[in-house]
């Protein structure tokens, strides 16, 4: 991949990036023009507006840290079931993953392979959704089994096409690049992700994490 692929990569994974996060920067912006604004009694409002909005913004971006950053800290299951935890926090997604009995160390990479898959299932919500989370550990690796199931849940076209090979980097776009992208990080770590849509409104991912730093 030349290096001008690279950088359109990268502006796109940073506009979607934004994207999310524009939408709870601005509701703290408005909170807090609203407390300068009145003084009819509403700061209660305001404050729990700020409050909500401010926890949403934080684990955002404490996600893409993690999941695309070199500095995040998540190196095994409870810190990844942590970060999607907060990034389900908006509402949209429910979480269904059990606390597995002792807590498993991944090691940097694969943790965020495996947050990337789970940031991709995200993509394929349209309304609302129940994110199911399965793991096992095997003797070649850990087993990841990911289930999104919900009214309108669908693997986009946009989506397939990016995951296709041999793909044009050109055709990308911010709301596709993510499906690029974790395609690219189960190839540098020797891995495959499967991703099939079994019945409407249910969407599956299956990958393995290699035991690796």
């Amino acid at each position: 991949m030349s290096i001008q692929m690279d950088m359109r990569v990268t502006h796109l994974l940073c506009s979607r990036m934004c994207h999310d996060l524009i939408s709870p920067a601005s509701a703290v912006k408005t909170g807090v023009e609203f407390i300068q604004d009145t003084g009819s009694g509403m700061e209660a409002d305001a404050l729990s507006l700020l409050e909500n909005s401010a926890g949403q913004l934080n684990a955002k971006l404490t996600f893409f840290r993690s999941a695309f950053g070199r500095g995040g800290e998540a190196d095994n299951l409870s810190r990844v079931r942590e970060l999607v935890q907060g990034l389900a926090g908006g509402g949209k997604v429910s979480l269904d993953w059990p606390m597995e009995a002792g807590d498993l160390a991944l090691g940097r990479d694969a943790a965020r392979l495996l947050l990337n898959l789970l940031f991709l299932a995200f993509d394929t919500v349209q309304v609302s959704g129940i994110l199911t989370v399965r793991l096992a550990n095997l003797s070649e690796g850990i087993g990841v089994a990911i289930a999104m199931e919900g009214r309108g849940v669908r693997i986009r076209d946009d989506l397939t096409e990016a995951m296709e090979p041999g793909v044009s980097i050109e055709s990308l776009t911010p709301r596709s690049v993510q499906a690029y992208f974790v395609c690219r990080l189960t190839e540098d770590m020797g891995t495959t992700i499967e991703v099939s849509q079994p019945e409407p409104d249910r969407v599956e991912i299956a990958s393995l994490l290699p035991t690796m730093g």
